[in-house]
């Protein structure tokens, strides 16, 4: 596998209300977990496509998980959906994402205080502290739907699909 096989997808909407089912957090498979971005990893099998497959750290399915399974089980993508709800799937590539991603964590707090512990591991920095916009943060251009400047936004879950077997 090649560096160029290996895509980033941020989930939101603009509501910030992304419903995912089999997440461990939400302590059964059929109830979901409404976060407002969650982040996993997509491995496209450029000879079978449909052997192509999702890293999530927080899933109940199969770690990696074959795409479609993932996607049908996650999505749930023949349930309609109130339009708060609806799925919103942010496509970067790896060599993009390395290039250009960076978090202080600043989507982590609110007047000063942290929402939620923050990991303990140091802040995601760029090589040669490159920065693609002034400011201190990358990762709401990351979240933020309304931005097109970074990656593929597919607003269904079916359109993603269509998109991996030829990207």
């Amino acid at each position: 596998a090649k560096l160029d096989d290996f895509y980033v997808v941020f989930l939101s909407n603009k509501a910030k209300q992304f419903p995912i089912w089999c997440a461990k957090s939400a302590g059964n498979d059929d109830h979901a977990v409404v976060w407002d971005y969650h982040v996993i990893y997509l491995w496209i099998d450029r000879v079978n496509p449909s052997e192509s497959l999702i890293f999530d750290l927080d899933s109940t399915l199969s770690f990696p998980c074959p795409l479609t399974k993932y996607l049908t089980f996650s999505f749930r993508p023949n349930m309609h959906l109130k339009d708060s709800y609806k799925h919103n799937f942010r496509v970067v590539s790896c060599r993009t994402y390395l290039d250009t991603f960076y978090s202080d964590r600043q989507h982590m707090r609110q007047n000063g205080q942290w929402l939620a512990t923050p990991p303990n591991y140091d802040c995601i920095t760029l090589k040669n502290q490159k920065r693609i916009r002034k400011g201190s943060n990358l990762m709401s251009h990351f979240v933020d739907i309304n931005n097109t400047e970074i990656g593929t936004i597919f607003d269904d879950v079916f359109k993603l699909y269509k998109w991996t077997i030829n990207p």
